[in-house]
């Protein structure tokens, strides 16, 4: 008997007039697996999770939750899923207490069962404390807890989160990526992610497909897609103060660059050859008036993987 596959998509494409948001995407989500989808902004992760949602229709192909047709069988597609949109979707003139309420309501969750499950899920997120308080008195990553409850009152065996700590500061990221894995291990729940963020996907998922202007570019574990760019190599060059100036992307092609971002006072050059042009790189940079303090060749990472692939499609 084969895996069980939670979610699969066969040649699933979006259109929106001319603009095709998604093209032949296919993929799959075996059982109590975690997989991100990662890409950029605009690449189109938030399409596709909205027609596995049930919220979108696509323009051709098809998408199945639990080999339930995600336009033919909404309703039961709907009742296998937990969704928690990038948007704020919740309702800010209710307090927290009664915005878990509201949402153990949505999913059929009444009586003593529901007052046990709001209390649970406040002292997991931490939010016991700020049970009485209006969304408008949290911050932004306290209403993202307060949206992200959903995951913890219901008992659906697949997880849809699209962007789950957009907003969140690097420590509460953290907190959250910790209760969701222990959500889904608990559980053996299997979990489909949308993220651009690198450390997400590392950390939260089993496999990473990488999406790109609405198709698969490349898919695998983090380490195997790593090897993608195993022929490339990597320059870091610090500067003594923060970079105003572009980098001449003019000369990519005779300095063998894929890519060059500027971040704070750091430069980070992807090359398309292990031999590195260090001489040639060094010297771009001073001919834009950069005062150079340091140079290192550092391992290639998941980021790489992301900037090698951000424009193709």
């Amino acid at each position: 008997m084969g895996v069980l596959q939670v979610v699969e998509t066969h040649s699933l494409s979006v259109r929106y007039g001319k603009v095709e948001a998604l093209s032949e995407v296919s993929l799959q989500v075996p059982q109590s697996s975690r997989v991100a989808v990662l890409g950029p902004n605009g690449a189109g992760k938030t399409t596709l999770i909205k027609v596995l949602a049930t919220l979108l229709r696509p323009s051709s192909g098809y998408a199945e939750v639990f080999g339930k047709d995600c336009t033919k069988a909404p309703d039961i597609v709907r009742k296998n899923l937990c969704y928690v949109p990038q948007d704020r979707a919740v309702d800010i003139l209710l307090n927290v207490r009664d915005n878990l309420r509201l949402f153990a309501m949505l999913n059929g969750i009444g009586g003593p069962d529901r007052d046990r499950r709001v209390k649970s899920a406040l002292d997991v997120l931490a939010l016991a404390d700020k049970a009485s308080k209006t969304l408008f008195q949290l911050s932004g990553g306290q209403v993202r807890r307060v949206q992200l409850s959903r995951v913890f009152l219901s008992d659906a065996p697949l997880l849809i989160l699209d962007e789950p700590t957009l907003g969140v500061d690097p420590k509460g990221k953290r907190d959250v990526w910790s209760l969701i894995a222990s959500r889904a291990n608990e559980r053996g729940t299997a979990v489909l992610l949308a993220t651009n963020d690198m450390a997400e996907a590392e950390t939260l998922a089993d496999t990473i497909i990488f999406l790109g202007n609405g198709k698969v570019l490349a898919s695998g574990t983090s380490s195997e897609l790593k090897s993608l760019v195993a022929g490339f190599s990597k320059l870091r060059i610090r500067c003594s103060q923060p970079i105003a100036a572009e980098w001449p992307s003019g000369l990519d092609a005779e300095l063998k660059v894929k890519s060059a971002t500027i971040q704070g006072d750091t430069i980070e050059v992807l090359l398309s050859e292990r031999a590195l042009n260090i001489a040639a790189i060094l010297q771009v940079c001073r001919d834009l008036g950069l005062q150079i303090v340091d140079v290192s060749t550092p391992e290639l990472a998941l980021d790489d993987v992301f900037m090698h692939f951000a424009g193709r499609g």
